[in-house]
């Protein structure tokens, strides 16, 4: 992995080709290994290194961008020759602003060496468990078990210089029988937190309770959602944003001073979090706000991006425009007392294929997958047929009655967020599938 000092002085190499006008240099190095399973046994194997360098030049309100994966010095002249001749090409940004100075930033520790060596050996036994127990058991496992280590760094014509470190891991399995499935997902910034065999198991145990899957009709149900699915829908969730309620237009038109959401409610942008741990800069180089975008339901601390902030002269709040890094408050259930909770309900294991239907509702479809179940008096009865939904944050959002510890929960799809598992009413099941 690039040090802090190569960073800078590759950087410092790059902006000495550029004679004259504004521009940011980002670099990017990252170690990418996987181990992948299937049909119960190790598939595939794999290390891969990535890096680059990607320079955006300004020069009269004009923007040329390029990037290069080496490092030479003739391909580094050559990257921003590129980006140089793009200028022609450009239109004027009316709304242009130069490069930020050099900034402050909270220190927010993201890179375990644990994760960054953690090796194919491991990764192998990690693996191995589920793909025994599967054997043993005349299942089908499937499923991988990754790592990644990287840095980042920016650099630009006013003095700015920043450098970051960071590691993920991710496990994620599925367990197949004749009729049934089950699945598993855990992120991690540090790999000691992931304990394969325990997860494997939990897969396994969620396969075989879901045997033999009866049809249940579509409609309204109380719905139990892990993490990992209320992310997946949270993916539709459009955070408000000053210039959009000052012109009261949007997602939020009417709503500014309104009871959007259900007073149990409240959604932050917080890298700072201790489970987040996400950026502390932009891509502007500007620092990230912690901001409250939704609190007890109401919009509190809207987004304000640098160009509109400059407009309304007001201090940006980083991020540029986007929320990322976000955190949801929960409560102190779990999934296992929301179930003795519930008379009649749905316990979803996992939703996939989410797509957008009406953006001004924050609307989306979606199906169940990999262990749907029939809960009854406080308890599971047995495995349903997988449903299709159509629903809206706003309903969902406005119908969650309990919750969970707040979570790390990301993964295929899925921003990494900070979520707890949640209890909903009236969630809407539009048709059942005959799997």
């Amino acid at each position: 992995m690039i040090s802090k000092t190569e960073a800078r002085t590759l950087l410092y190499k790059v902006l000495s080709f550029i004679p004259e006008g504004d521009a940011i240099l980002s670099l990017n190095d990252t170690q990418y290994a996987m181990t992948r399973f299937g049909n119960n046994s190790i598939t595939q194997n794999l290390e891969q290194f990535t890096n680059s360098v990607n320079i955006t030049i300004f020069k009269n309100k004009k923007r040329g961008s390029a990037s290069t994966n080496q490092f030479d010095t003739v391909s580094l002249q050559a990257a921003v020759d590129r980006a140089t001749k793009m200028l022609q090409f450009s239109l004027e940004n009316p709304d242009y602003l130069p490069p930020v100075p050099p900034q402050k930033y909270q220190e927010v520790n993201s890179y375990f060496e644990s994760t960054a060596n953690f090796s194919a050996e491991e990764r192998a036994k990690g693996v191995s468990h589920i793909i025994n127990e599967c054997k043993r058991r005349g299942l089908t496992a499937a499923g991988i078990f990754t790592t990644t280590a990287g840095c980042s760094a920016m650099m630009n014509t006013t003095g700015l210089f920043n450098y970051r470190k960071s590691t993920k891991a991710e496990y994620s399995a599925t367990v197949l029988t004749e009729d049934s499935s089950g699945w598993v997902t855990k992120p991690a910034w540090d790999v000691r937190e992931i304990d394969a065999e325990v997860l494997g198991m939990q897969a396994i145990e969620i396969a075989e309770r879901a045997l033999h899957p009866q049809e249940f009709p579509p409609g309204k149900y109380t719905v139990i959602l892990p993490a990992y699915a209320l992310g997946y829908m949270l993916n539709s969730f459009t955070s408000p944003d000053l210039e959009s309620l000052d012109e009261n237009r949007g997602v939020y038109r009417d709503m500014q001073r309104k009871q959007v959401f259900g007073e149990n409610i409240t959604i932050c942008r917080d890298p700072y979090h201790p489970l987040m741990l996400g950026s502390p800069y932009d891509s502007d180089g500007l620092p990230v706000k912690k901001l409250t975008l939704i609190k007890n339901g109401k919009i509190s601390e809207p987004l304000c991006p640098r160009v509109y902030a400059a407009k309304k002269g007001v201090e940006p709040t980083g991020g540029g425009g986007r929320s990322g890094s976000r955190v949801m408050h929960g409560g102190t259930e779990t999934i296992e007392s929301m179930i003795k909770a519930t008379e009649r309900g749905i316990l979803i294991t996992r939703v996939w294929y989410l797509r957008g239907t009406d953006r001004m509702r924050m609307a989306y479809t979606g199906m169940t997958r990999e262990g749907t179940f029939l809960v009854e008096n406080g308890a599971i009865k047995h495995g349903v047929r997988n449903f299709r939904f159509n629903e809206s944050l706003f309903n969902v959002l406005n119908n969650i009655d309990m919750m969970g510890k707040p979570e790390l929960t990301g993964g295929i799809e899925v921003q990494n967020q900070v979520l707890p598992p949640v209890r909903v009413k009236d969630f809407y099941f539009s048709s059942v599938t005959k799997f």
